[in-house]
């Protein structure tokens, strides 16, 4: 006897709660993709809900979310913006395919209402495009990105994190002005910003490879060292990336700023636990190594904790994260012989998956760490 509003209200409240009460979820959401009159609100509030449910073990089904998706699409134009921005925020986060022309209906639909949108809708709406792959015209990415820009005083920190994350992730070549603005509104808020926010934010400009002052990187790096207890191991990897990857920004910078960025570095490199190295994934091993010896930071503790966890990731490590591990161990001067012979054991394993840049410069650091 519940009108479609009704039974969404339900879904969102048990989505609000973490309740996942199976039975009484499989009821609504079967009736309401059966029905025929679906708002735009009812639609919205159902799949965003799900989002939560997720990780409770409640599983909406495929078939379902895309009824929900179509059922919006096809009332687009009665929707808020927060409507299409939570939908395609909900399917990205529940790993759902949306059918192509659906996303890009939503996508849209949000353009055309974005002076309207709030801060994070936007964010929201370039977070899904960039997770989902969705490969966004890029009059409308650019369009969302310059409306952000304009509320960007409203924005949370997550949503201008997001948004710089999403516009480098899809490859956006977002004018300077405008990443200086979005870094800068960040900078206000630093201190309510968690680390994923400020870790994505270095991560994305370096990654666009947009210049900061010296005197940015060394707020931000005292700020993310002052958080680095709650940080995962993902996030600190990308800092220190993102950091190497823009040295130049600190060869340019006066004495005083570069002294201050340098130290602010080495204060996070320190910072690093040894729980959170045993963390790391290849990846984060690979190139927190790098970023050392491209930096030329040498923490003992530090550079002794990756070595130990490349050792005991070698075996299933990729060709390239192989070949970096090699190269900036020996550039950095630290690794025995028994971390060398697991690198070039795992090379020897599958060299018929190593490039020729791979294997020079494999021999090249076995080489040069005379091992």
């Amino acid at each position: 006897e519940c009108s479609p509003w009704a039974l969404a209200n339900i879904v969102w409240a048990c989505g609000k709660f973490a309740h996942a009460e199976a039975p009484l979820l499989d009821a609504c959401l079967a009736r309401l993709t059966a029905s025929s009159e679906l708002s735009p609100q009812a639609c919205s509030n159902a799949m965003y809900a799900a989002a939560p449910l997720w990780d409770s073990d409640y599983r909406i089904s495929e078939v379902q979310a895309q009824q929900l998706v179509a059922a919006l699409v096809q009332r687009r134009e009665e929707a808020d913006p927060q409507h299409p921005a939570n939908t395609l925020w909900a399917a990205a986060t529940m790993g759902l395919q949306v059918p192509l022309q659906q996303a890009h209906a939503l996508v849209a639909a949000l353009v055309q209402k974005r002076e309207e949108a709030k801060p994070q809708a936007l964010a929201n709406t370039l977070w899904a495009a960039a997770t989902m792959g969705l490969h966004v015209p890029q009059q409308q990415a650019h369009a969302l990105v310059a409306a952000l820009v304009q509320k960007r005083e409203e924005a949370d920190p997550q949503a201008l994190a997001n948004t710089l994350w999403a516009a480098a992730t899809m490859g956006l070549e977002v004018p300077r002005q405008q990443v200086q603005a979005l870094v800068a509104a960040l900078m206000q808020e630093r201190g309510e910003a968690n680390p994923q926010n400020l870790a994505n934010t270095l991560w994305a400009v370096a990654t666009m490879e947009q210049a900061l002052e010296a005197g940015i990187w060394q707020l931000l790096l005292r700020t993310i060292v002052r958080k680095a207890p709650q940080a995962k191991p993902q996030h600190l990897s990308n800092v220190m990336w993102a950091a190497a990857k823009r040295k130049e920004d600190f060869v340019s910078a006066r004495r005083e700023q570069l002294a201050g960025a340098e130290a602010a570095l080495l204060q996070l490199a320190v910072a690093i636990t040894s729980e959170q190295v045993a963390a790391m994934k290849q990846q984060a091993v690979s190139n927190s190594l790098w970023a050392l010896s491209e930096l030329g930071l040498r923490p003992p503790q530090l550079t002794k904790r990756l070595g130990q966890a490349a050792h005991r990731l070698a075996p299933a490590m990729e060709p390239q994260h192989v070949s970096n591990t090699a190269l900036a161990l020996a550039k950095l001067g630290c690794g025995d012989g028994r971390l060398f012979a697991a690198l070039v054991n795992a090379a020897g394993g599958s060299v018929e998956r190593f490039s020729p840049q791979d294997v020079c410069n494999l021999c090249w650091a076995v080489a040069v760490a005379d091992q």
